[in-house]
């Protein structure tokens, strides 16, 4: 209401963005927020966020099925949020199924569990449940096998 107040567009573009639940940089320009959501500025890059409705599985686009799945069918959807350099943010979710993962993982990754259960097998075979609320990382090179036990988002 301020920001009105005061005619600031950029604000009330801000505002209107995150009522509707969509990702915004702080660029004002929501059209930029689709190309990439974090902006290199002279004084570095700029601030990206979004609500977890961007993330909802159905603005989520399908990569199909899991190519070396050995059991159930799992297929998953992603969204990216933002990329910078190697670092790169953004949404995922799969059906339940499980598969291994021998590859040596080229990044660290992190994410955060919304819904469902699944299971990380290190490649020593020490198992890792994870579900809602769950902050989970996986170190650069790391192996083992992935077992999502119900959708996990």
């Amino acid at each position: 209401e301020m920001a009105r107040r005061k005619g600031d567009t950029a604000a009330i573009q801000h505002l209107e963005a995150a009522l509707k639940g969509e990702g915004h940089s702080s660029s004002g320009s929501s059209s930029s927020m689709m190309r990439s959501p974090i902006h290199q500025g002279t004084a570095g890059p700029e601030f990206s966020h979004c609500s977890n409705s961007y993330f909802a599985i159905d603005k989520l686009t399908p990569k199909g099925p899991r190519k070396n799945a050995d059991i159930g069918s799992p297929h998953d959807a992603s969204r990216p949020l933002a990329k910078l350099e190697s670092t790169s943010a953004g949404g995922w979710w799969c059906a339940a199924g499980g598969w291994p993962s021998p590859t040596p993982r080229g990044t660290t990754e992190a994410f955060y569990v919304f819904s469902g259960h699944g299971c990380l097998t290190d490649a020593d075979g020490e198992q890792h449940f994870m579900g809602p609320g769950d902050l989970v990382v996986l170190p650069k090179g790391w192996t083992g096998r992935w077992d999502v036990l119900q959708d996990i988002h």
